[in-house]
C-alpha cells in the first residue's frame, strides 16, 4: 500500500498524474468556401495539427480530410490523440491549419496557433467565411451538442 503512495506522490510532484485521456490537437472548423462568389463544390479540406515546432509545412501532420458540399460547405472534427498521463499544470500551444487541395498539393487555408493551460486542447469550434482563399474565423466557445450533430451531418 505504501508504494503506491509514494508512486502516486512522485506524480503529483512532477505534474503528471496516470489518467488516460483523449486531447484535441485542433478545434472542430465549420465555414463556406467561396471562390468568385460562386460555392466550392467537393473541395478536398483538411484540418492538419502542425509540427509544434515549426518543422514541416502547416498541411503536414495528423490530419482529417473532409470535402465541401453542393453549398460550398464544411466541416471538420477536431484532431485527436490518446494519451495516458494528463499534465496537471499543462500548457503549451497547439498550431493547426485548414488546407485545401490544390492539383496534387496541400496548400494552407488558414493558420493558428492555440495556447491553452491544460493539456487537453482546443475545445472550441472555429467558424470561418473562406472567399477566393481568403479566411475569417471566429471562436465559437460553447459549441452546442446539437449545432455539432447538425455539423456532422455536412460529411455523409
Amino acid at each position: 500500500m505504501k508504494a503506491w503512495v509514494v508512486t502516486l506522490s512522485i506524480f503529483f510532484v512532477a505534474g503528471c498524474v496516470p489518467w488516460p485521456h483523449s486531447t484535441n490537437l485542433t478545434p472542430g472548423v465549420a465555414g463556406a468556401l467561396l471562390v468568385e462568389g460562386n460555392p466550392k463544390v467537393g473541395a478536398p479540406l483538411r484540418v492538419v495539427a502542425s509540427d509544434p515546432e515549426g518543422r514541416g509545412a502547416p498541411c503536414e501532420g495528423k490530419s482529417h480530410e473532409f470535402k465541401t458540399t453542393s453549398e460550398g460547405k464544411f466541416y471538420g472534427p477536431p484532431v485527436r490523440t490518446f494519451r495516458f498521463f494528463l499534465v496537471v499544470m499543462g500548457h503549451t500551444s497547439f498550431p493547426w491549419a485548414v488546407c485545401v487541395k490544390q492539383d496534387s498539393t496541400w496548400a494552407p487555408l488558414y493558420q493558428d496557433k492555440t495556447y491553452t493551460l491544460i493539456d487537453t486542447g482546443p475545445w472550441f469550434l472555429v467558424e470561418m467565411s473562406c472567399h477566393d482563399m481568403t479566411c475569417e474565423a471566429k471562436k465559437n466557445l460553447q459549441p452546442t451538442p446539437e449545432l455539432i450533430e447538425s455539423l456532422e451531418k455536412r460529411n455523409e
